[in-house]
């Protein structure tokens, strides 16, 4: 029973979560639409086919089990995102599998036991079964370790109780699964062998990259930049892009993923006087039992907010803290200045305050309240100082006249305090008046503090250090109390009458809305009442919205079936605001209409009809002297290109098409070419000479390369090819959402 309940804590799932990446066969960016409807929809289809829905399921509930018990191996919170992240695993890992099997079935691949074993047991461990925490002791991984758990799984624990056996249950099937991933990553390794075995670079191939790399031709041309051509020369009219989107609306630059552009105001939740008043008083019956407690500590766990919990921390007092601040970290504990006297005065098993405060960990303000454990005192020093700086603009000899001559100004005018904001080079200081109050004996560089504990008080000395020299001043020496508190915090959180009354003023502004007659009254309303519209763009793929923290709900806004343009969402609850969406456009899947791309395509469009006519303006001439002077910019440039080349040096960006066109077989040396256009501008060429590939026999160098690369993306471009075929279309969103 014991090593049943070893196998239980050490289950094997939390030990290992298969990420099942392998071969680059994750499908989470392909996710292609489909048609929507009140009728019922499959999760997904492959195939033309509705996948196995009670598959999904089995295999969702597997992959969220793996991960729940691998979150609590590491004590780490299990979220709903964490859940989504499981489930999409398992989505993913469904549908590597049933594209794989079938290429697994038509080849007869298969995964031996033998071949298992050998994963398992054998010479060959499988990383995945190495990986396992349960399998690794202190000299490293076991394979009797294995063995034994395999044994185990075999035993049935006889006369065990309930919860037991179905552990031992459980852990049969999440390990019978675990051997089923081991088996397809292996027949995975055969398929993607079995296709780079196939794969090679023949002699033509070799001599034609050849060729595209050593291959030279000197060129000049001009060219005429689009970015060049001024605004009014070319206008693009509605028809010109109306014709472009006709001509180009199919292609898959411009497809539409599904979408909705919508506008949000947020209101802000934020506590009242009243609340404040509420929480204060709340702290204020906690004094007297706080004070009483024989626990301090327990008293702490039992009654404050933060997860600060200590009842020793030193608390000192912050140079420039504006709150009380705090956080786990030993002697970290700051209070500011107004409450110095506060400290000062306090004894032991007093409780003192309430007062704001700042949780660092947290990063949120609080309420509390402070018992004094302890106070000890320690030696601290107030002054103030200038520093003249010295260093690469600056030599000490400089720095020390300045800072004599400064020191003869202060005792001649007693204006210490005009003389810091007139000349000293610490930021640090320069808005206390050069003051550095109550710091002990730690805190500054030998020199500076020697001056401070030792030197007289109000008296002025010059004092030299790393930084140049200081003009220092003793204001206070003294022993000051450094108290050790136990802090009771309450987070400062708007009660639920605030939370109700601002769930109102947002109905209230759909109600105006509603109502108005107004054009753009959302967002004209929104303004009149000092909240400014935020515009974003949502897709039913990406859950991210810009804006909010939790996105379920205005997704289900934004994509419901029903929705329509121009509705306006009821007030959305989300990490300490309301938001109003409106709903401005929906865009559909697929080909996008053209009042929702025009523009996008405008900036292509005006390329080319501008090249249109510049292709007119730069035809029909006999030199590229006489083209440059019709030009913007019309200089003749030179560049040296080979079929490899990407660009056009002292041309444009990448123009793979004006390349390709410079070494077609009907272009001869010495002719000019017809203007080509370009995705940057339009060309004019004169191929003055050429130099072709050296000859050689040793086309290694060309051929290696070539196939390491065609093997190296073997991977992805047959997993792309199965994709298409496939013809996946996932509804997952729609379902979710509509």
């Amino acid at each position: 029973m014991a090593v049943i309940g070893k196998i239980q804590k050490n289950s094997l799932l939390l030990l290992v979560v298969v990420g099942l990446a392998m071969l680059a066969f994750i499908f989470t960016d392909f996710i292609k639409g489909g048609g929507s409807g009140p009728e019922q929809i499959p999760t997904a289809t492959l195939y033309g086919d509705p996948i196995d829905e009670q598959a999904f399921r089995d295999l969702k509930d597997d992959y969220v089990l793996r991960a729940q018990n691998d979150f609590a191996y590491q004590q780490k919170a299990f979220t709903d995102a964490d859940r989504k992240s499981a489930e999409n695993d398992a989505f993913n890992e469904l549908v590597r599998k049933t594209i794989l099997n079938q290429e697994f079935e038509k080849l007869g691949i298969v995964c031996t036991p033998d071949e298992l074993n050998d994963m398992i047991l054998g010479d060959h461990i499988h990383p995945w079964v190495r990986q396992i925490p349960l399998f690794n002791g202190p000299g490293g991984f076991s394979k009797d370790s294995v063995q034994n758990y395999i044994t185990t799984l075999e035993i049935e624990p006889v006369g065990a109780d309930d919860e037991t056996m179905q552990g031992w249950k459980d852990q049969r099937k999440q390990w019978k699964n675990f051997e089923d991933e081991l088996k397809s990553s292996r027949q995975a390794d055969k398929y993607v062998s079995m296709i780079r075995s196939g794969l090679y670079v023949n002699k033509l191939e070799t001599e034609n990259q050849y060729s595209a790399l050593y291959s030279k031709k000197q060129v000049k041309f001009v060219m005429q930049r689009y970015r060049d051509i001024p605004e009014e020369e070319v206008t693009l009219t509605d028809e010109d892009l109306k014709a472009f989107y006709e001509e180009h609306k199919n292609e898959s630059l411009y497809e539409q993923e599904e979408s909705a552009a919508i506008r949000m105001v947020y209101f802000p939740i934020q506590p009242t006087a009243e609340d404040m008043e509420e929480i204060k008083s709340n702290m204020e019956t906690l004094k007297e039992p706080f004070k009483n407690a024989v626990s301090d500590i327990g008293f702490v766990y039992q009654n404050s907010d933060s997860d600060y919990l200590s009842d020793s921390t030193i608390f000192k007092l912050g140079m420039g803290a504006q709150n009380f601040g705090f956080n786990n970290a030993p002697g970290a504990g700051v209070y500011p200045e107004a409450m110095d006297e506060m400290m000062q005065n306090a004894e032991t098993g007093d409780v003192v305050g309430p007062f704001m405060a700042f949780d660092n960990k947290a990063k949120q303000n609080m309420l509390v309240i402070a018992k004094v454990t302890d106070t000890p005192t320690e030696k601290q020093a107030w002054v103030r100082h200038i520093l003249i700086g010295a260093g690469a603009t600056r030599t000490e000899e400089r720095a020390k006249e300045i800072a004599d001559s400064v020191m003869r100004v202060i005792r001649a005018n007693d204006n210490f305090v005009e003389m810091v904001n007139a000349v000293s080079e610490d930021p640090g200081s320069k808005q206390t008046g050069g003051e550095y109050k109550w710091f002990d004996e730690r805190t500054m560089v030998p020199e500076f503090t020697e001056a401070s504990f030792n030197g007289p008080i109000g008296k002025l000395q010059l004092v030299k250090t790393a930084y140049g020299y200081h003009i220092v001043e003793v204001l206070g020496q003294a022993d000051r109390k450094t108290p050790k508190l136990a802090v009771v915090g309450k987070f400062v959180k708007p009660s639920e009458t605030t939370i109700r009354r601002t769930e109102e003023r947002a109905y209230d502004f759909i109600y105006q809305v509603t109502e108005s007659a107004m054009d753009s009254a959302f967002s004209k309303i929104a303004l009149d009442s000092n909240m400014t519209p935020q515009a974003t763009k949502m897709f039913i793929s990406n859950e991210f919205v810009i804006g909010m923290a939790e996105t379920s709900k205005i997704m289900k806004f934004a994509f419901n079936a029903a929705a329509t343009e121009g509705e306006i969402s009821n007030p959305i609850l989300d990490d300490g605001k309301y938001v109003v969406a409106i709903l401005d456009n929906k865009i559909e899947e697929g080909v996008p209409a053209f009042e929702d791309i025009k523009e996008v395509m405008r900036a292509e469009a005006l390329k080319e009809k501008q090249a249109e006519k510049y292709i007119e303006i730069m035809s029909g001439k006999n030199s590229l002297e006489e083209i440059g002077e019709l030009l913007t910019y019309g200089g003749i440039q030179t560049a040296e290109l080979s079929f490899d080349s990407k660009s056009v040096y002292n041309g444009g960006g990448q123009e793979p098409a004006v390349i390709g066109a410079l070494f077609r077989d009907e272009l001869k040396t010495g002719n000019m070419t017809v203007p080509i256009q370009g995705k940057d501008g339009v060309y004019v060429f004169i191929v003055e000479s050429e130099t072709p590939a050296p000859e050689t026999t040793d086309t290694e160098v060309v051929r290696a390369p070539l196939e390491v690369q065609r093997k190296g993306s073997a991977d992805q471009a047959v997993i792309q090819a199965l994709r298409e075929k496939a013809d996946l279309e996932d509804n997952r969103k729609k379902i979710e959402f509509r």
